[in-house]
């Protein structure tokens, strides 16, 4: 049985490489990622992570700022930059932008998020705070819409591949500042990580017991190796294979899955689609854990998001898979799945 879900491996993206021309796939990544945005210089780091922490350590003085991050935004992320601080930096959450008081003492940083598809709206009401309070600054997070960062319009930006499939990276735009904090070496957790996906692929081989345990093994070791203190570059080499892949190709068989799953989902009376674009199909149904159990007992890994926020929208939510590793078969037996428990 196909497992739908779950962490990549290094031959998911073989039907999607350039296999003539790399100079266009170069171009074509260029296009999303330009070496410079709005006087803003592009910066390769290894994880979101890292480039949160290098926006506050290049800038600011961690002693006297406010840190005001979404309710829903990730726990775990937030954790993981506070270690970089030695747990100095503190987090302070708001429901909506009209909710935050800045305060006189501290530096203020907003971070707004492109929640499952690029927030225009949103946009422009940051753009318009930010026109009352010029002194703030402004950080757009684009982990869940990573191609619209070219259309950054506030104080920085980033964005994460990683959840993607598409390469250890996160990329950053900003102000340059001082690169000397980056740390260039290898870190553990790429190695690890770069492992268990070779591991992985020789786990579709031989379909085995044992190498199955021992790539889940090393994918379960990456997850601590991600706690840090230092703020890692991207290896070059993963700068270097974006420029082997259709990334339009890859946008547009994402889009045609989430046109698939939506229009399915919508006739049900219990779900309620959120809005997205070729992140994930999200959804919130009063039977997601029921859901999530049967679809787990099938081989299908949903994603829960920001299940450690603890919001009432992470007790309903579900996202589901529509990445470059399935097909319309394999949807059609989510869909299967899921009319089983919601019809």
């Amino acid at each position: 049985m196909k497992y739908i879900g779950g962490e990549y491996s290094l031959s998911d993206l073989i039907p999607f490489a350039i296999k003539d021309n790399t100079s266009s796939g170069s171009l074509i990544r260029d296009s999303f990622f330009p070496k410079e945005l709005n006087n803003k210089k592009r910066v390769n780091l290894e994880v979101g992570a890292d480039a949160l922490a290098f926006i506050i350590a290049s800038k600011f003085d961690i002693d006297s700022i406010d840190l005001f991050v979404p309710e829903h935004f990730c726990i775990n992320t937030l954790d993981r930059v506070s270690l970089k601080f030695k747990g100095k930096i503190q987090f302070k959450k708001y429901l909506s932008l009209d909710d935050i008081k800045f305060s006189d003492k501290n530096k203020s940083l907003v971070l707004i998020t492109h929640f499952n598809a690029y927030q225009k709206e949103l946009v422009e009401k940051a753009l318009k705070l930010k026109a009352n309070f010029s002194e703030v600054f402004f950080i757009e997070d684009f982990v869940q819409a990573p191609f619209e960062i070219n259309q950054l319009k506030l104080d920085a930006g980033f964005n994460s591949l990683r959840k993607f499939g598409l390469g250890e990276i996160a990329i950053l735009y900003c102000e340059m500042t001082d690169l000397s904090i980056i740390d260039s070496s290898t870190s553990e957790y790429y190695v690890v990580k770069n492992n268990a996906k070779k591991v992985k692929d020789e786990y579709f081989k031989k379909l085995d017991s044992e190498t199955e345990k021992k790539y889940l093994e090393l994918f379960e070791k990456t997850k601590t190796l991600l706690d840090t203190k230092n703020i890692y570059q991207a290896k070059e080499s993963e700068w270097h294979n974006l420029s082997r892949l259709d990334l339009n190709k890859i946008i547009e068989h994402r889009r045609r899955q989430y046109a698939l799953l939506t229009d399915f989902l919508k006739d049900f009376k219990d779900v309620s689609i959120i809005n997205g674009d070729y992140a994930y199909v999200m959804f919130t149904t009063s039977k997601r854990d029921e859901l999530k159990k049967h679809l787990f007992k099938n081989g299908v890994f949903p994603v829960i998001h920001w299940l450690d926020a603890n919001t009432m929208l992470s007790k309903n939510i579900m996202s589901l898979h529509i990445d470059h590793r399935y097909k319309e078969e394999d949807q059609l037996r989510v869909m299967n799945l899921i009319k089983e428990i919601l019809r």
